[in-house]
């Protein structure tokens, strides 16, 4: 199968010749490290020892587990090519882990540009205290995961990369990327500035950060993490442990977008993200769904929907622990959580607290949730208000001229609250909301 993707560089073409002797020549078997096992390993200290390994792995044949370690800084000078391969070919079952020690970068040269690490099924890929540094004028992403491909990240940096396509670090097209640790910060793309998801799995662990990273479509989204999907696959983005996405100035923290896409968030943080359309902290849209367990989403902003914006042709937003705090909206409102878009936009709430989050426009409704469309359905949890402030927490509040400063329900939108009961619409609430 003939595949277009991102490569590296472009190796001249007298090495394709070269067969396994030359993995005898460059590099000596290793039997044990840390109690992993690897058949050989490269010590790359710059572009040319980058290339010589690559092309001993792509010769050295299935089933091999290689280790790479940089002894010097390694700036890549070649141009994109387009090819089926990176370490080897697709369905060609290798592992490789690459180590900074000695030095621990990758950058690109002059000249160079396109993706440094393209990941194909049947190939995992360790990289451990590396960094990753892209150019202000890319065209790729810095990783490329597809069909299948594993790309596991104990450590090191993506970053300084932008690319005039979707994806300024990570771009996944299918496979499996578990950021355990490590930082993905200060890239750009047009959607998904940190990472772009159209179909595969992403988890973020551990301290795993992806911060200051921008979009450069005013109508795209995801400076942090944009996920979708395409062809009928799916997409899943869990974030777990001290994980955090914030700081992404455009674009907003999580873009969640399509039937088939998932944001499950079991931990972590999402916090000070700004999106100058809707969803600072996470948006949901389009048949999405975004299940909350636990975690803390706060201090991000936009116009509408400043922790959680609910909306387009409809997404689901299931809520059954964490907390959503001191995030606001400076336009139609909801300071915590806004559902809108259409009848389909669905908010549950199960558990979880929403409290201490604001309005600032005049005439901006519903300080901690904003119903202005679809529907609203809460059987547990608590939602604060301006009229009774327990002193565990802080108050959701409007700006002059809001209404709501817990709950606020427009015509069109539809709440079931078993402490409240039946209003008619539109309806806004300023004691605390408890649930038991």
């Amino acid at each position: 199968m003939t595949k277009k993707l991102f490569l590296i560089a472009a190796l001249p073409i007298l090495f394709a010749a070269c067969t396994n002797p030359w993995m005898e020549n460059l590099v000596g078997p290793l039997i044990k490290d840390k109690g992993e096992v690897y058949d050989y390993t490269f010590y790359v200290g710059n572009e040319e020892e980058w290339k010589y390994a690559r092309l001993a792995i792509q010769s050295g044949g299935e089933n091999k587990n290689y280790r790479i370690i940089l002894t010097g800084i390694v700036s890549i000078t070649d141009t994109p090519t387009i090819s089926d391969y990176t370490f080897g070919n697709d369905a060609f079952p290798i592992s490789i882990t690459i180590i900074g020690r000695e030095a621990k970068t990758i950058d690109f040269g002059i000249g160079g540009n396109g993706c440094m690490l393209c990941i194909p099924f049947g190939q995992t890929v360790t990289i451990q205290g590396v960094d990753l540094k892209g150019t202000n004028d890319n065209t790729a992403p810095l990783v490329y995961i597809y069909d299948g491909g594993i790309f596991n990240m104990n450590g090191g940096t993506i970053c300084n990369n932008i690319n005039s396509g979707n994806g300024g670090g990570v771009y996944m097209n299918g496979g499996t990327f578990n950021m355990n640790n490590g930082t993905i910060a200060d890239n750009k793309a047009q959607s998904g500035g940190g990472v772009y998801m159209a179909s595969g799995t992403f988890t973020m662990n551990g301290n795993a950060e992806i911060y200051n990273n921008n979009i450069s479509n005013p109508s795209g989204g995801g400076g942090g993490v944009f996920v979708t999907t395409s062809g009928g696959s799916s997409s899943t983005f869990t974030m777990k442990g001290n994980s955090g996405v914030f700081y992404n100035p455009t674009g907003g923290g999580v873009y969640v977008t399509g039937s088939g896409s998932t944001f499950n968030m079991d931990g972590g943080h999402v916090y000070n993200n700004s999106n100058t359309v809707n969803g600072g902290g996470v948006s949901v849209i389009s048949g999405s769904t975004f299940n909350m367990s636990s975690g803390r989403i706060f201090e991000n902003d936009t116009t509408s929907g400043g922790g959680v914006f609910i909306g387009g042709s409809g997404g689901t937003f299931n809520m059954s622990g964490g907390t959503i705090f001191s995030n606001y909206a400076s336009g139609q409102g909801g300071g915590g959580v806004f559902i809108g878009g259409s009848n389909s936009s669905i908010f549950n709430m199960s558990g979880g607290t929403v409290y201490g989050n604001y309005t600032t426009a005049n005439n901006g409704h519903g300080g901690g949730v904003h119903v202005n469309n679809g529907n609203f359905t809460m059987t547990g949890g608590t939602i604060t208000g301006s009229g009774y402030n327990p002193s565990s927490y802080d108050p959701n509040t409007c700006n002059a001229g809001g209404l709501g400063s817990a709950l606020y329900v427009n015509t069109n939108g539809t709440a079931i609250i078993n402490s409240i009961g039946t209003h008619p619409l539109p309806y806004d609430h300023d004691d605390t909301i408890f649930e038991p």
